[in-house]
């Protein structure tokens, strides 16, 4: 659940830099908060996007790559996303906010 909490909460970041409307609506999809119960909105969507990133064995930029990597599979339009995540150093922020997104999303579904 980690690994995919911490997709969620950067593309989340990502949401707010490009305001892409298919970003939103993937992001209703991943959201677990919109059930109540910790778990994600979607089952086939969270089966997606689960394995996505590895948090013990990947850098930075290896989980910004992967996650836009992931992106590019969708049929989503999240062109700006892509480019965002590939080529702006300047975000690698996004991923300490998201860790402790996660941990405090853990901490009150107490997942």
């Amino acid at each position: 659940m980690k690994n995919y909490l911490i997709c969620y909460y950067i593309l989340q970041q990502c949401l707010f830099e490009t305001l892409e409307d298919d970003l939103a609506v993937l992001l209703t999809k991943m959201s677990p908060e919109s059930t109540g119960d910790g778990t994600p909105a979607d089952a086939k969507t969270y089966d997606r996007w689960k394995n996505v990133i590895d948090i013990n064995t990947m850098n930075n930029r290896e989980i910004r790559q992967k996650i836009a990597h992931r992106l590019e599979l969708t049929a989503y339009e999240v062109s700006k996303t892509i480019d965002l995540l590939q080529n702006r150093d300047d975000i690698d922020h996004y991923y300490e906010q998201a860790k402790e997104r996660t941990e405090e999303f853990l901490q009150d579904y107490k997942i």
